[in-house]
């Protein structure tokens, strides 16, 4: 190890720190230096969910049921973005089911009604872009401006076991 007395100890540090500094220009009893200003401004995104309930029915209810629910974005910055729902407690995004008493369950699909690819009509169910399921994608105006998004629910019934049915979706932004 190489030691440095005192002096040579204060020039090394001193030379290890010029680069960093900027170059001052001086003459005639005066120095002029530039001084670096920066900050670095992160995009920030966040999302919001209302929750999607088709209801009361009777038990002898039979047929298409529909709902929406609504996904707020807001974002501080002009940016694009993908929002993903998860697959619930079924954990498949393609096959979602609520579950209700006596271990019933309740088929159901989410679609957009804000992406024609993920839409109805496209027949692509919003999920997580596994299997048949697709992903909403996006740009934010920024600005902190809020941006609503349609979820459309789905469902048939078919002579419900009276109960409560639930379950649970994960909605996930990336940008």
């Amino acid at each position: 190890m190489r030691r440095f007395a005192p002096a040579q100890a204060a020039l090394v540090v001193l030379l290890g720190i010029l680069p960093s500094m900027a170059a001052a220009a001086c003459g005639g009893g005066q120095c002029v230096a530039d001084l670096q200003v920066s900050l670095v401004a992160a995009e920030q995104c966040s999302l919001a969910a209302t929750p999607l309930a088709f209801g009361a029915v009777a038990g002898s209810a039979q047929g298409e049921q529909y709902a929406t629910s609504a996904l707020t974005v807001t974002c501080n910055f002009a940016v694009p973005y993908e929002i993903q729902l998860s697959g619930g407690g079924s954990g498949d995004a393609a096959a979602r089911r609520m579950e209700g008493p006596a271990g019933t369950s309740i088929a159901y699909r989410l679609y957009s009604g804000t992406d024609a690819n993920c839409g109805v009509a496209a027949g692509s169910q919003w999920g997580d872009g596994t299997g048949s399921t697709c992903v909403v994608s996006a740009t934010h105006p920024g600005s902190g401006a809020s941006q609503a998004l349609t979820i459309e629910g789905r469902l048939v019934l078919d002579n419900p076991v009276a109960g409560d049915y639930v379950d649970t979706v994960t909605a996930t932004i990336t940008y």
